[in-house]
């Protein structure tokens, strides 16, 4: 079996299925069209996730009156009491919340501090960790966009370094476009010289045609574990992580993230 071959063609059909719809409308109801490609989505992980865990759109109720803005995609363990459900439409509480993630069409450079903002906030009211490896770590929290509508240069960089700085605490998996992958490291141990006041860090990684498939291997193995309470086996994760992706770092593009901003 081919693992790269395999978690590209993820990428592919992703990609294939999400512009059917801008085929047949053009740019007309592009509301319509980014509901559309959050059900894609939405149904491709519904698709992998192990037994027990449900996949809807929706609030989570996070105690003393406070409850999240909607997010796209609420990843849950179906376990636990549903306050409503109607369809994909639900609402829990924050003890059921496995994963959260914000799907995006296209991030464009103005639009970098409000998205990061709302995942942040959303993740910071959740406030939830789950036993994984015998350690305590957030809940998957992620941004995900089809395509990016920008280049990775240096005012792009500081961009979006500025915006994760400020709201990258809750935030740990992104996936800019298919290329471009970006994973929160609470540890950061490297060779690389770095500034030794953080060790709290987003590496940044290229992977041609692998970040969709990297972004969805993190929250299936970190479902895997949350619910079966065992590490994934070897052949799993040789599926889910065919390359090493250590291998491909975007090194000029790492965030590190200092507690007192």
């Amino acid at each position: 079996m081919n693992n790269v071959k395999f978690r590209e063609s993820l990428s592919n059909e992703l990609i294939s299925i999400k512009d059917r719809v801008r085929h047949l409308i053009g740019n007309k109801h592009w509301g319509e069209e980014g509901r559309y490609k959050e059900n894609i989505l939405m149904n491709f992980i519904r698709n992998q996730v192990p037994g027990g865990v449900s996949v809807g759109t929706g609030f989570v109720v996070c105690g003393n009156n406070k409850i999240t803005s909607q997010i796209d995609i609420l990843i849950y363990d179906n376990k636990h009491p549903v306050v409503f459900k109607n369809g994909d439409f639900v609402i829990v509480t924050k003890e059921s919340v496995l994963g959260i993630i914000e799907v995006k069409t296209k991030i464009k450079k103005c639009e970098f501090e409000n998205i990061f903002k709302k995942a942040h906030e959303n993740g910071r009211l959740i406030n939830r960790n789950i036993e994984i490896r015998g350690e305590s770590v957030p809940i998957f929290n992620g941004i995900f966009s089809y395509e990016i509508g920008f280049k990775f240069n240096n005012d792009y960089g500081d961009k979006i370094k500025r915006s994760l700085q400020t709201y990258g605490r809750y935030i740990n998996n992104i996936s800019f476009g298919k290329d471009y992958f970006l994973k929160y490291w609470d540890d950061y141990y490297d060779s690389v010289p770095r500034c030794n006041e953080s060790s709290k860090w987003y590496r940044t990684y290229k992977l041609s045609n692998l970040s969709f498939g990297y972004f969805l291997g993190n929250l299936i193995e970190g479902l895997t574990i949350a619910t079966l309470r065992n590490p994934i086996s070897s052949t799993i994760a040789e599926n889910l992580f065919p390359i090493k992706k250590e291998d491909h770092r975007y090194l000029e593009y790492d965030v590190p993230i200092f507690e007192n901003l």
